[in-house]
């Protein structure tokens, strides 16, 4: 996850060339707000106003033909410099920031890079900005140190825990005891839906099940029927 800084993708892709690189839906849209503007684009406010609208939604476009279908919208009711500015600065890398394509490599509804925004935050107040390079390093190993610590023991904290279900259904004692509290509380909310729906599933997946990995309701409906016949 990353903003839309060019170095920093350069050399993401170059060295980590199997990751999916994905920009940050926080600064696109800010990158929106601060380009399709009255001033730099010489547009209405009205026309501004459509313009940030379609913007938006195509950000949180579900599917690539969501995505199209905006991006014909823009193209037919936005004025040429809106639609030169968006074709050469955004649609050929459409990828990497609509939310379609964050969910088909499985972030867990990471749509932000609000997680290394908080560690920089927090690293500030340890390093000061002009330290020398001894007390950087001093101070950079002692951050990571205690980080590391906290992480570790929120993770045992987790783990020492007995989570405990009101449910007296098998499936879900089993993986009460088998997932995170985290990760039970979405199955939980499938398993409790399955029960109520009557599906004929086809094995296709959703961008949304590929995002979380935890089971399609339809899955689990689909499986709880085929166990119960």
């Amino acid at each position: 996850m990353a903003d839309k800084d060019l170095t920093e993708r350069l050399v993401v892709n170059e060295l980590l060339p199997q990751s999916a690189l994905h920009i940050c839906a926080f600064h696109t849209l800010e990158a929106f707000r601060r380009e399709v503007s009255v001033q730099k684009l010489g547009i209405s406010r009205t026309v501004q106003e459509t313009a940030l609208d379609l913007l938006q939604r195509m950000v949180y476009a579900q599917s690539e033909e969501e995505y199209g279908h905006l991006y014909r919208t823009l193209k037919s009711s936005s004025p040429p410099a809106v639609v030169d500015y968006f074709n050469s600065n955004w649609h050929d890398i459409h990828a990497e920031w609509i939310i379609a394509s964050k969910w088909s490599c499985g972030n867990f509804m990471n749509f932000m890079h609000n997680r290394a925004e908080n560690i920089n935050g927090k690293l500030k107040t340890i390093v000061d900005r002009y330290s020398s390079y001894e007390n950087f390093v001093r101070n950079f190993f002692s951050f990571v140190h205690s980080t590391r610590k906290e992480v570790a023991h929120k993770a045992a904290t987790m783990l020492q825990k007995r989570q405990v279900t009101s449910s007296n259904d098998e499936e879900h004692v089993l993986y009460c005891g088998f997932l995170t509290p985290y990760a039970y509380k979405h199955v939980e909310r499938r398993l409790r839906l399955a029960s109520k729906v009557a599906v004929e599933w086809d094995g296709g997946e959703v961008a949304q099940y590929c995002c979380e990995r935890v089971p399609r309701v339809a899955f689990v409906g689909h499986k709880q029927h085929s166990s119960s016949s």
